[in-house]
This record gives structure tokens, C-alpha cells and sequence, in this order.
């Protein structure tokens, strides 16, 4: 006699060789998978860190934990039962599935104890396609109730899905928006779009991986839970969650549920140069980050290379008030408004697309942090992490002494200030709060 063990969604006749039933064989099916199967689920009781997992099969019983979560878990554990009966074996033998380990990175559950406290991260970071990106998700959902700190989930993209990756990815809006996080933080521009769709929740893109693993620290406060799932290859992403790890038990800023303020005090940094761009003093340059981008500083820039000529700008939404262009040129020197930041963009770029494109472009020559330009005016956005450092600034003014020397003080930003001014013979360039003088 031959045991099989089959799903009963899969028919028969694909499993059983035919020559099966001409060799007098007697086929011994076992399913599992429903509700009409051989192997039942009974009932599934979450307690934090494990499953206990209830299966039932001719009215017996069998009770076991598990520590591994997800669907796909649960159902492996339902074959390995069928196993257990077709080969006579004892049902007190699965309590030994309480022990099993997985690969480092299948739904694995780690702790890590920093300054903060403990730390747990589901680390899914082995392989995605979209069933194991929802299931990974469900997983999450099932233990996050038993932790109090920030609920996080943090996704990269799914890899070689083709032309149709966006309306592929687009499908995790509602699983996301379902989801018990509090904060959800997605790489790669696939996940774009996905952002954008969630509602109701604290949602941010990320361009660039270092950011984002910046940005992480922050959020990984004592008893909190973040889910780390992504594609092996095509993104970043794995490589940043194993950076993460490495550097969580050495992290040494206090993370706090709001963290916008946060973040920009920490990355207040300057540095004093000559006018040819050589470093005399320098103060917090490895922390330095912002909240916002540079969008003024670059359309200034943009602006100078073209020479536009000088002509009468209106502003649509200014009662059509007009304004020369190089008065609005000369504005992004001082803390400009957004509608100043805005009216520039327009009169520069006839859409986004070519928007992005030079911002691309401008990033690549200058080697910037990729996401120093991100929304127009360069104010903090929620959806969208923009970030650029002191050092960046610094290439800017080597880079392009010839446009921002004809005088040397350009101060932008909302809720920070950014840019340069003179210090005696010498230029400061900072990232500061409040006082810039």
C-alpha cells in the first residue's frame, strides 16, 4: 500500500501516477486544507510568540504550539500531522514542531535589546511574491495586539513581477489599510503608489535605504513590533534590514512615538569653510539630516543655469498679481514663501515628469543624498521622506560657487533653516532650528 497526503483542491487524477491502479496499488489519500478535509483546523488561539494550534481528524483530537505565524505555517503544520497518521505515529509527536527552527529569514521573530528597550522585528526578508507579502502581513496582525510600543510594518518591493508590478503591488492598499500598524514605511518607487492609497494611517515613502533604516531607529521604541518583508533581489531593502539589525543593539537616540521634531534636532549640524570650499571646523556631520528637502535652492539654481531672461511672472493664484522673475529668483535667497517656491517650479517645469527629471539628473552630477528634492516647495510631508545633509550642501556650494557668490547668504526652509552666509572671510553652511545669524 502507498500513502499519499494531498490538499483536496487539487484533484486526484494529477497526483496518482496511472499505472498506479494497473499495478494492483491501493491509493491511501489523507487531505488536508478545509473544512471537507480528513484534517480539520479546529481552532487557532494566539498568544504572544506562539500559536497553539488545534487539529482534528476522525473525532481525535491533537493540541500543539507553534512558534512560526502565518497561514502557510499552519498549514504546513496540518501535512505534517497527515504524515504523522499515514506512518503510525504517535500524535504527542507533534509537540516537537514547538522546537523546529526556520531559515533566518522565513517570518522569523528576533529580539534585540538597546538603550530603548527590547525590540522585536518579524524579519520576512528571505523572498516576496503578493500571497506571501499578505501572508506576512496576517502573521503580523496575529501578534501585534500583544505588544504596547509602535506597530510597524516595512515593506520593499516585490521583484520581477513585469509590466503589471504597479496594479500588482497596488493590491496591498487594502490588506495595508486593514493592518494593525501604526506606521507603515515602504522603499522602492513600486511602493509609491501604494502609499499614496493608504488612509487612516501614518504612511511614508522612502527613495533612498539609508534613510529609511534611519528612519526606522527612531520609530523602534521598548515593546514594539516591526514586520520586515521584501523581495531577495531588485531592492535594497534586505540588505538595509540586515544593516538595521546590526546596528539596533548600538543605537543610541531615544525613540519616541513623534519623531519629526526629533529627527531635526538631531541632524542640526554646520560646517565653516573657506570660500573654496575647504573645511575649517565642522560640528555633527555624521548625524546630519533634515526633514525637508532643498527644492528652493535647487529651482535657484536651475534658474541661473537656463539665464532666463527677465520678464513679468503672474501668479494665478494671487489674484494674478505679477512679479518680475528675477525678483522671484532673488526671493529663494531669503526663507521664501511656498507660494513664492511654487510659482518658481511652475514657471521652470511644464509638469512633474520633466520636474523629476531634472531633479534627478541635478542629484546624480552633484552625487546628493537621493532624497534631498522630493515635493515641490521642499516642506515636511508625511507620504514622502525628504532628507539631505550638511555634506550635501557643501557640494552644492563647491559645485556652483559661480551662482551662489554673488552673495554668499541663501537661507531657506519651513520649519528649519538651511543654506549659507558669510562669516567674516569665511562661509558657514548649517542646518540649524531657529537662529542662523
Amino acid at each position: 500500500m502507498s500513502d499519499k497526503i494531498i490538499r483536496r483542491e487539487i484533484p486526484i487524477e494529477f497526483l496518482v501516477p496511472k499505472n498506479f491502479k494497473t499495478a494492483g496499488l491501493i491509493i491511501n489519500v489523507i487531505t488536508y486544507g478545509n473544512e471537507q478535509s480528513d484534517i480539520k483546523l479546529k481552532q487557532v488561539k494566539s498568544f504572544k510568540g506562539y500559536n497553539q494550534i488545534q487539529l482534528e481528524s476522525h473525532n481525535e483530537l491533537v493540541k500543539f504550539d507553534l512558534k512560526q505565524f502565518g497561514r502557510g505555517m499552519i498549514e504546513n503544520a496540518e501535512a505534517a500531522y497527515a504524515t504523522v497518521l499515514s506512518l503510525n505515529i504517535n500524535s504527542s509527536a507533534m509537540n516537537y514542531l514547538s522546537d523546529i527552527k526556520l531559515f533566518d529569514k522565513v517570518l522569523n521573530t528576533k529580539k534585540i535589546l538597546n538603550r530603548n528597550g527590547v525590540i522585536t522585528i518579524l524579519d520576512d526578508t528571505h523572498n516576496a511574491s503578493l500571497p506571501a507579502m499578505i501572508n506576512a502581513i496576517e502573521a503580523f496582525n496575529e501578534q501585534a495586539k500583544f505588544y504596547s510600543g509602535n506597530k510597524i510594518i516595512a515593506l520593499g518591493k516585490i521583484n520581477d513581477l513585469g509590466e503589471n508590478s504597479i496594479d500588482i503591488h497596488r493590491k496591498l492598499i487594502p490588506v495595508l489599510n486593514a493592518s494593525c500598524a501604526d506606521y507603515i514605511f515602504c522603499l522602492d518607487q513600486e511602493l509609491r503608489p501604494v502609499v499614496m492609497g493608504i488612509k487612516g494611517k501614518v504612511a511614508t515613502w522612502f527613495r533612498d535605504s539609508t534613510v529609511l533604516k534611519d528612519h526606522l531607529k527612531y520609530f523602534m521604541n521598548h515593546n514594539s513590533y516591526t514586520l520586515l518583508k521584501s523581495s531577495h533581489g531588485g531592492t535594497k531593502f534586505k540588505s538595509m534590514a540586515m544593516e538595521l539589525i546590526d546596528e539596533l543593539p548600538l543605537v543610541e537616540n531615544d525613540a519616541m512615538r513623534t519623531v519629526q521634531h526629533k529627527i531635526g534636532i538631531d541632524g542640526i549640524s554646520h560646517l565653516l569653510i573657506e570660500k573654496n570650499g575647504n573645511v575649517l571646523e565642522s560640528l555633527n556631520v555624521e548625524n546630519s539630516k533634515t526633514i525637508e528637502g532643498l527644492s528652493p535652492l535647487f529651482y535657484f539654481i536651475e534658474a541661473k543655469e537656463r539665464n532666463i531672461t527677465n520678464y513679468k511672472v503672474i501668479d494665478n493664484k494671487e489674484d494674478n498679481r505679477s512679479i518680475m522673475f528675477d525678483e522671484l529668483l532673488e526671493r529663494m535667497r531669503n526663507k521664501p514663501s511656498k507660494q513664492e517656491i511654487k510659482l518658481l517650479s511652475s514657471e521652470l517645469f511644464k509638469d512633474e515628469v520633466s520636474r523629476r527629471k531634472a531633479i534627478n539628473q541635478f542629484i546624480a552630477d552633484n552625487k546628493l543624498t537621493e532624497t534631498a528634492i522630493i515635493t515641490v516647495t521642499g516642506e515636511f510631508s508625511v507620504k514622502e521622506r525628504q532628507s539631505f545633509s550638511v555634506t550635501d550642501l557643501l557640494k552644492i556650494y563647491i559645485n556652483y560657487p559661480y551662482k551662489l557668490n554673488e552673495d554668499e547668504t541663501f537661507i531657506f526652509g519651513d520649519q528649519y533653516n538651511y543654506g549659507f552666509r558669510p562669516f567674516g572671510n569665511n562661509i558657514r553652511v548649517f542646518i540649524s532650528k531657529d537662529d542662523y545669524e
